[in-house]
């Protein structure tokens, strides 16, 4: 890989790293990242002369989200949606674009396919504490009721790297383990249960994969998976004692989230916004088929759920034009029905895909192999992202979505080059 490439990949993977949730006194900033971005894709498509995927998956995922992009385009000049409205909500999905074809024509170097991993690794634990002080020093919320404030999108990214870093590629073993308390740490100051639920998914995933291997033909859980439930178990505990060590209320809030009468506000917003987006593709005549277009807005009826209300902010809105909080929905409402449906069948169909691979690398043992760890890197980042998209939108920050394009595009550049057995 080139001196010229490498720098021009750590760049457009760096250059969100210190995005923030908001607008304060940051507008300036983000059309500096973004022009970053949108400088160092252009260069490095030009350097690779705007090849793009022609094997039928890889380019169906391409051309499908290009299509998309182009529908909710569309349906937001339909429904003279204002163009700051529109800007912010198809930009992710434009860097999840950009995200895949990054990784998939860089990632078909080994090199450079550790180049992409090596600077993931760095731009996830930047924003990690970057927005760790940006919740603290900005939004002014204390200490006992920040929550989500305080949490970067990319803490998936970074507990997937850490992760396999320390019980399977036996990489920067001390380093990893504080890392992963502190992430823990604020994961349970902030008291939300989307990570947790996340990472969950991701490790049911990679069980049943081995357990369907096992099947077919027995083998014992390697140690790395035992090293890891274990270890890991007790990282995520020594994490909630801190917190609870800082903060002397965080049981309380957790259990009042997870037992108490706040239980289920969480499910019933996300349902209340889904109720919103159906009413509004309703109310036209073809919004159904067509979408309503990105940026365009919807009523959030969360008085039909009186239960809720007590939770939440005395001025919330009754109208909204946030993507929601639940990714699937996402699709059909921008871009209708059709369109919507395809990508959903598409991101269905990567996850089976993925899976596959998955399956191939848990019998071939290739987490011992230094050469496989952007592909590991890549599914198990592409399953966390995934997971996280039944309780939140992880297509609606920028970083997040840049990252799942490049976890997606990583997989499809690496698992054509290595040796997979039929599954």
């Amino acid at each position: 890989m080139s001196v010229f490439r490498r720098i021009f990949a750590a760049i457009f993977v760096l250059s969100f790293a210190l995005d923030f949730k908001g607008n304060v006194g940051g507008t300036v900033i983000q059309f500096v990242m973004a022009g970053l971005n949108a400088f160092a894709f252009i260069l490095l498509a030009a350097s690779y002369r705007f090849r793009s995927p022609r094997s039928l998956l890889p380019a169906t995922v391409l051309w499908g989200w290009l299509i998309f992009v182009i529908t909710g385009t569309m349906g937001a000049l339909a429904n003279f949606v204002p163009l700051s409205s529109y800007v912010r909500i198809v930009y992710p999905f434009v860097l999840f674009i950009e995200g895949y074809m990054v990784a998939w024509w860089i990632g078909k170097s080994n090199n450079g396919s550790q180049v992409l991993v090596s600077t993931i690794y760095t731009a996830s634990a930047i924003s990690l504490f970057f927005t760790l002080m940006w919740g603290f020093a900005f939004t002014g919320i204390s200490v006992t009721d920040i929550r989500y404030q305080i949490l970067s999108p990319l803490i998936p990214m970074l507990i997937v790297v850490l992760a396999y870093d320390l019980f399977f590629a036996q990489r920067r073993k001390l380093i990893s383990l504080l890392m992963l308390v502190f992430i823990f740490y604020i994961i349970a100051l902030s008291v939300t249960r989307g990570m947790i639920l996340a990472l969950m998914f991701l490790l049911l995933t990679v069980l049943l994969g081995w357990l369907q291997n096992a099947l077919a033909r027995p083998v014992a859980l390697p140690r790395s998976f035992i090293r890891f439930l274990i270890i890991g178990s007790f990282t995520i505990l020594c994490g909630l004692a801190s917190a609870t060590y800082v903060v002397r209320s965080v049981i309380v809030r957790w259990s009042n989230r997870s037992f108490g009468a706040g239980e289920y506000v969480t499910l019933w917003t996300r349902i209340a916004a889904v109720l919103g987006q159906y009413q509004a593709m309703m109310s036209s005549k073809y919004g159904w088929i067509l979408g309503q277009g990105f940026g365009s807005s919807y009523p959030w009826p969360v008085w039909k759920f009186p239960w809720i209300l007590p939770y939440l902010n005395k001025n919330f809105l009754t109208d909204a034009s946030f993507p929601g909080e639940f990714m699937w929905m996402s699709f059909i409402y921008y871009g209708g029905v059709i369109v919507g449906f395809i990508i959903i069948v598409l991101l269905l169909t990567t996850f089976r895909y993925c899976y596959r691979i998955l399956r191939s690398q848990l019998k071939q043992k290739t987490w011992l192999q230094a050469s496989a760890r952007p592909l590991w890197i890549g599914l198990l980042g592409y399953f966390a992202f995934i997971g996280l998209g039944f309780t939140s939108d992880p297509l609606g920050a920028r970083n997040a979505s840049l990252f799942m394009g490049l976890c997606l595009g990583l997989v499809f550049a690496r698992g054509r080059l290595i040796t997979k057995e039929r599954t």
